[in-house]
């Protein structure tokens, strides 16, 4: 820090000459470094020790195996319908679906998100074949779109020859 002197005091904008006031300012911790002076930071010299980090608890592996298969048809289910509702692949396949389901199955499983439901488990068969016959449904259901649009298409470019 540096202190100066100035002979001059001004209080509510009125000067009072010959008045000696003594100011202090702050330097940039470079300039301090440069002139010698130590800042309270550099003073400490005492590094601080971080506790340890808490070991996370046990998951238990059947869960993570119920949360990965519920993750992956999840994920699996997901892709389908994007590909299928842009007409676009983005390579989105069952391995990405595995791949992605392995990743964040502990996860789920840790905040006990995506836990199949016991309704679920009871029925499971149920909901896949439902989920099936959708997927096939849909898939009917665009390619029934894209051929009346082909078939309009032609039609009009008969009429126009």
């Amino acid at each position: 820090m540096i202190e100066t002197t100035v002979t001059d005091q001004v209080d509510n904008g009125v000067t009072a000459p010959g008045a000696e006031v003594v100011t202090t300012q702050q330097l940039d911790p470079s300039f301090t470094a440069l002139l010698g002076e130590s800042t309270a930071a550099e003073e400490k010299t005492e590094v601080e020790q971080l506790p340890p980090l808490e070991m996370p608890p046990e998951l238990d592996p059947a869960r993570i195996k119920l949360a990965e298969e519920a993750a992956k048809n999840a994920a699996g289910f997901l892709f389908f319908a994007l590909q299928e509702s842009t007409g676009r692949s983005y390579n989105l396949t069952e391995q990405a679906a595995n791949k992605l389901a392995k990743g964040i199955a502990p996860c789920l499983v840790k905040y006990g998100v995506g836990e199949p439901s016991a309704l679920f488990i009871k029925w499971k068969v149920e909901i896949d074949a439902l989920m099936a016959l959708g997927a096939l449904g849909y898939g009917m259901y665009k390619a029934h779109k894209q051929y009346q649009k082909e078939e309009k298409e032609a039609a009009a470019h008969g009429n126009q020859s």
